[in-house]
């Protein structure tokens, strides 16, 4: 049995794309005149709209990433280039070269980072996983690391939560009154 697309899902970094916003808004009117030209309700109208915006994204998003994989390639090859003129002539001129494509490979491979997280993220939505769920279990585990569960108090080890917030507490109390007299003890000796 064949499959269609499925789900329309807008690639919002599409959004940000100037040349992509410029061709939607130049479409969009046209989709509609269509629309309204061929169709007769609203909601057939606006699946037309819908339709065509999904399959515009579709090509323009695989056309970009076809010219970003051209830009791997030869960014890649110009910094293999870059390193063997390095290392046949290590001047400063050619490190500086090698210097900004180490750079800019840097920049395009955080910018693939950030698309493989956000890609992460809606996988995890779609499958119904929470991202959440990861941290939560991360504070969960947290919180009980910090959160002390036995105490010795006068040589006898106590698990009862209020025994124990007491004991700190005079801990604390006797730790800062210590640390008051040793302040004031230094303090008199500085006058």
């Amino acid at each position: 049995m064949a499959r269609g697309p499925g789900i329309c899902k807008l690639n919002c970094s599409l959004l940000r794309d100037d040349g992509y916003v410029e061709e939607m808004s130049q479409l969009i009117p046209i989709w509609v005149q269509e629309g309204v030209a061929d169709l007769s309700d609203f909601p057939s109208i606006w699946d037309w709209v819908k339709h065509n915006i999904s399959k515009c994204s579709r090509k323009y998003s695989k056309e970009k990433s076809k010219q970003r994989r051209l830009d791997e390639k030869q960014l890649h090859k110009e910094f293999h280039e870059a390193s063997l003129s390095f290392q046949n002539d290590p001047s400063q001129e050619n490190l500086a070269k090698l210097d900004a494509l180490k750079e800019r490979t840097e920049k395009f491979y955080e910018k693939k980072v950030e698309g493989i997280i956000v890609r992460s993220r809606a996988r995890w939505h779609e499958y119904g996983e929470k991202n959440s769920k990861h941290f939560y279990n991360l504070e969960k585990r947290n919180h009980i690391r910090k959160h002390a569960r036995k105490l010795r108090l006068s040589g006898v080890i106590t698990t009862d939560p209020y025994e124990i917030l007491n004991g700190e507490r005079n801990i604390m109390r006797t730790f800062r009154r210590k640390t008051e007299c040793f302040r004031t003890e230094c303090f008199d000796l500085l006058l």
